[in-house]
């Protein structure tokens, strides 16, 4: 199989979208490192007479991906190797040679994508670059349910299509279908629950959000307030949906209250461990020019 010029097309999957760690809980954290399926569809077409090849982590669906494009000039990386037959670093090592050799390069910013860029130094375009918002809502609308591929690859499209709903501002209707729909596919974890939750309040619907956080704390307390009060690179990555609580927050709603409560001795929590972070620091810095 030879052809000159091709593109490369890197879908990444992993963490951000599979149960085996807990990052794909962590807000909007890493979602941007990982690619919905519709939108490698939706880049697929808009290059459909050009040769290209997919790329990622997920090789069932990356099949599934050109299956369900149907083009004879889009090909996957196992058309190219057998991935029984090398080792994890000799994968690694392949996809980045055979990307560097593309014309285009489409990718997020994963490690894969930015070494073989910086090897092939080609035309390097950021998936989420390629549409626009109500394009990209489109395009993920039209295709999630036509294409079929794994629990959680479609939990990951619902939340990306929930998050591009919000800033296009579609109902908020459909803002709870999309996340329901996306619990219904990953029940475990509670990050959709925090942000159902959110719109409701957001909404002024706090008898509802109530009753929503009665079934969820008689249910899944530790679950929700683990998820809700998680630590990233990014740091508390669900602290802008904090104050919404604080704001809710009254006797006619206890359960909203009772979150509130959690937000409050979290907050002073974290602030008195930053507080003996700089005391310790300082400290530190005044026994160094002691000693010195």
């Amino acid at each position: 199989m030879k052809f000159k010029d091709f593109i490369c097309i890197h879908i990444r999957s992993g963490d951000a979208i599979y149960d085996y760690t807990e990052f794909r809980k962590f807000n909007l954290q890493s979602i941007y490192h990982a690619t919905p399926c519709e939108i490698a569809i939706g880049i697929i077409q808009k290059n459909k007479n050009k040769n290209i090849v997919l790329v990622g982590d997920d090789l069932l669906s990356i099949r599934q991906i050109a299956k369900f494009c149907n083009f004879k000039n889009v090909f996957v990386m196992e058309d190219f190797r057998n991935s029984n037959q090398l080792s994890n670093m000799e994968l690694f090592f392949y996809d980045v040679i055979f990307m560097s050799y593309a014309k285009i390069l489409y990718g997020t910013n994963s490690a894969v994508v930015r070494l073989a860029n910086y090897i092939g130094n080609q035309k390097f375009i950021n998936n989420y670059s390629v549409f626009n918002e109500k394009e990209l809502y489109d395009i993920i609308k039209e295709n999630i349910e036509k294409f079929n591929t794994s629990n959680s690859q479609k939990a990951f499209s619902y939340f990306h299509l929930f998050i591009v709903s919000k800033k296009i501002n579609i109902s908020k209707e459909n803002l709870i279908e999309f996340l329901e729909k996306a619990l219904e596919y990953d029940y475990e974890n509670d990050k959709y629950r925090i942000h159902l939750i959110d719109v409701l309040l957001n909404h002024n619907e706090f008898s509802k959000a109530n009753e929503m956080l009665k079934t969820i704390l008689l249910t899944r307390e530790s679950e929700y307030l683990k998820t809700l009060f998680l630590k990233g690179w990014i740091g508390v990555v669900y602290s802008n949906l904090f104050d919404i609580y604080l704001k809710s927050s009254c006797l006619q709603y206890p359960y909203i209250a009772y979150v509130a409560m959690h937000i409050l001795k979290f907050r002073t929590s974290l602030q008195i461990q930053n507080l003996n972070n700089a005391l310790n620091k300082t400290i530190q810095e005044k026994d160094i020019i002691i000693n010195s």
